[in-house]
């Protein structure tokens, strides 16, 4: 389904996430189960993930896990009060820096359903602030921005192993933009539009 507004581009980078993710509850859902570290499934998602946009032509993009790095600094973004936060992504697609144009394109976050609200409101802020558009120019040549945004598309993963199913929210453009529930077996409960 694609929302309003939604390019192309962005529906195809969400199927790749959506097709990504399905495949990493069916391949990983013994690791799920046995309630491993949420480091542990970021590292497994990430493989999904970049086999997943390599075999769909992203082949210069990568996945990693708990990535902390703008071009050699601290990854920083600005919250919602304009303050400067040091991040850790759970798991990025990007090119890592090579390709200017278009370097990031999916962030993540995932929280296990036990962990607390603040928690979890914190990751939709991050996805908020990763997800609005970049803004900023390169003010001379090889410079880089200070803060990270401008990726493509944002996804807050809610996983509940008791359920077998997995809250999806979608974020674009800064702003939250639709949910779902995907149960382990690949199946999709309930979609919402804001």
């Amino acid at each position: 389904m694609q929302a309003s507004g939604e390019t192309n581009g962005e529906k195809a980078l969400q199927i790749i996430f959506e097709e990504s993710f399905v495949r990493f509850l069916k391949d990983d859902r013994a690791l799920i189960l046995k309630d491993v570290h949420e480091q542990s499934l970021c590292n497994r998602l990430a493989a999904a993930l970049e086999a997943n946009a390599r075999a769909n032509g992203f082949d210069a993009y990568r996945a990693d896990a708990e990535y902390n790095r703008n071009y050699g600094e601290v990854k920083t973004i600005l919250d919602d009060d304009l303050r400067e936060i040091p991040i850790t992504c759970d798991v990025i697609l990007h090119s890592r820096g090579e390709i200017r144009t278009r370097d990031n394109l999916i962030a993540i976050e995932m929280k296990k359903a036990a962990a607390p609200e603040a928690r979890k409101d914190s990751d939709r802020m991050r996805l908020r602030a990763l997800t609005k558009p970049s803004g900023e120019v390169y003010p001379l040549a090889g410079a880089n921005p200070k803060y990270v945004r401008g990726y493509e598309l944002g996804c807050f993963l809610d996983i509940d192993r008791h359920a077998e199913t997995a809250l999806v929210e979608i974020y674009r453009g800064g702003a939250f933009v639709e949910s779902f529930t995907q149960k382990f077996d690949g199946t999709v409960e309930a979609r919402a539009q804001r």
